[in-house]
């Protein structure tokens, strides 16, 4: 009976929306997102797609923060650039788990998440240092999140944190290995050139002496 039930409830929540998830499920997919996706670009956007999916949100980003200040924008149904406006409001939540709009006072900073129709920030922070900001819109059901929903987001990012720097890492070290193998094959290329070059000097000189001697 009560796996006929689940079942039934898993029906009528796609059907109608409700936002239920399964956590121990929705876990299970964002760890195996990270071990199998070794690249930062991929890895994100199907993290991206899980939290939308399984939270049944209308859009979706995670905001990844660069050491260099290059911060990446991975949207799915958000605007595809980080608006400039935004900014600051985005570095600026560094210390709160979380921030809710609709737990904001009215005021700049509430406004503006809701004009980009954002209704959550969640920080994605190792021990000792931000990664990122995962951002959410509006549930299909209109639902608002939950005090449970809230605390197992937060747990989520704290999971995605060490996953996304492995996945800089390897994108970085990759796109390193790329840059160095053009510079290699370059060198190799101008090596190839003056050589032939030198060669052909070699044999105008070689042919030039012939005919001295000849003459």
């Amino acid at each position: 009976f009560d796996v006929i039930r689940r079942r039934f409830e898993e029906v009528t929540d796609k059907i109608f929306f409700r936002g239920r998830y399964h956590p121990q499920d929705v876990l299970a997919q964002v760890t195996r997102a990270m071990v199998e996706e070794l690249g930062l670009p991929l890895m994100i956007m199907r993290l991206v797609r899980i939290i939308e999916n399984e939270f049944r949100f209308e859009q979706a980003s995670l905001f990844v923060f660069d050491e260099n200040e290059k911060d990446v924008w991975f949207s799915r149904g958000f605007i595809e650039k980080v608006p400039e406006e935004l900014l600051p409001l985005l570095r600026g939540n560094l210390l709160a788990p979380h921030m809710i709009t609709d737990e904001l006072p009215d005021g700049k900073d509430r406004e503006l998440l809701v004009s980009y129709g954002i209704s959550a920030m969640f920080l994605i922070r190792t021990t000792s240092n931000p990664v990122g900001l995962l951002l959410v819109g509006s549930r299909k059901s209109q639902v608002p999140l939950m005090t449970e929903d809230i605390e197992f987001l937060d747990l989520l990012a704290g999971e995605m944190a060490i996953g996304i720097l492995n996945a800089r890492s390897y994108t970085k070290i990759t796109q390193f290995n790329a840059e160095l193998e053009e510079r290699v094959l370059e060198r190799t290329t101008e090596l190839k050139e003056a050589q032939e070059h030198e060669l052909i000097k070699a044999q105008e000189l070689m042919k030039l002496k012939d005919e001295f001697v000849f003459l």
